[in-house]
């Protein structure tokens, strides 16, 4: 699932906006001399700011046009002329001029500026709305911090009450033996009552919180690991709703079996390892997304406050009718960024 870009709001002051094109370009062109032309109050003909792709090569300027919203202001033909022609006149020669304007994204306005861009030899055109800036500063998070810090101190805040939330709907404090043990402790597969209906109940849970908030203000990672924590959970729930057998359920547990009707005594053996190892194979990402979340909330937290979850690989089903059957060593499964976490 793709996670939601963040939404600003355009700046309301001529000399902020400068400065945020000023450095957001300075991120894009990869120029940190990038920089604004000349000091208010000077000719600047039509060029606000002027750098270099990689600090060299052909000169680029952009034009700042902050427009006002709540009125539908845009850039007219006649204004995007007359600063085409200024730009011209600028030393050294631009081979592009870039129209920055908090006016949001204008079909008809983008059409002006090519049909201009083509009627000229001398210059490149181009514009970029409000809606282009935004998408920028969600791929440059670090000059929206700078500009929007509001934004970023709440989706601090959100993204503990995330986690706070799912460590509530699957019973963290538990989870270890509830996502563990019971399951595969007997012959047969089984669950706690409680966490199993937990698990049924998640993505209609997680809907309802996300109609609770303002989901732009979580972080990318934590969007994108609650999002794959739903997908596994949808996964096994389907798993246990459309591959296995409720055979009983009580107040306390709910036992489920493998249907292998018609099958012989060798072949129900593997067909029910084989889908125990499937389950237990979705079980795992579970730890997996969870310690992902234990270990980024932890990082903005400045210090753990959660252990991470521990797994065990394999347990002996046959091992004995009573007590604890024997098992592997419990380990922790981790993955350190995003595109790990992805693939698991």
């Amino acid at each position: 699932m793709i996670h939601p870009l963040k939404q600003f709001r355009p700046v309301s002051s001529w000399e902020v906006f400068e400065s945020l094109c000023r450095d957001l370009w300075s991120k894009i062109w990869n120029d940190p001399h990038a920089k604004k032309n000349g000091r208010p109050g000077q000719k600047q003909n039509g060029v606000d700011i002027w750098g270099q792709i990689n600090g060299r090569g052909p000169y680029l300027g952009i034009q700042c046009k902050l427009k006002d919203i709540s009125v539908g202001s845009t850039l007219s033909k006649k204004e995007i002329e007359t600063e085409v022609e200024k730009a011209i006149q600028f030393t050294p020669r631009l081979s592009k001029l870039i129209f920055a304007t908090t006016a949001p994204n204008d079909a008809k306005t983008e059409t002006i500026v090519r049909e201009i861009s083509n009627s000229n030899k001398n210059i490149d055109i181009t514009i970029h709305g409000w809606d282009d800036i935004v998408n920028y500063l969600n791929i440059h998070e670090d000059i929206a911090k700078i500009y929007y810090k509001d934004s970023y101190e709440n989706s601090f805040d959100i993204d503990n009450y995330l986690y706070d939330f799912i460590c509530k709907e699957l019973s963290i404090e538990s989870f270890e033996y509830n996502a563990n043990i019971i399951p595969f402790r007997h012959y047969g597969i089984e669950f706690e009552f409680g966490f199993i209906s937990k698990l049924q109940a998640f993505p209609q849970n997680l809907d309802a919180f996300y109609h609770r908030i303002d989901k732009r203000h979580i972080s990318k990672e934590m969007y994108i690991a609650t999002n794959k924590l739903l997908e596994v959970i949808s996964k096994i729930n389907k798993q246990l709703n459309g591959n296995l057998v409720d055979v009983i359920n009580s107040d306390y547990m709910k036992m489920y079996w493998v249907p292998c009707v018609g099958m012989d005594y060798h072949e129900k053996g593997e067909f029910i390892i084989e889908k125990k190892c499937e389950l237990k194979y979705n079980l795992k990402k579970l730890f997996y997304i969870l310690n992902f979340m234990i270990a980024y909330t932890s990082r903005k937290k400045g210090h753990f406050h959660q252990n991470f979850l521990k797994f065990v690989d394999f347990i002996d089903c046959n091992g004995g009718l009573t007590g604890d059957p024997p098992h592997s060593p419990f380990h922790i499964p981790s993955v350190g960024t995003i595109e790990e976490l992805r693939n698991i």
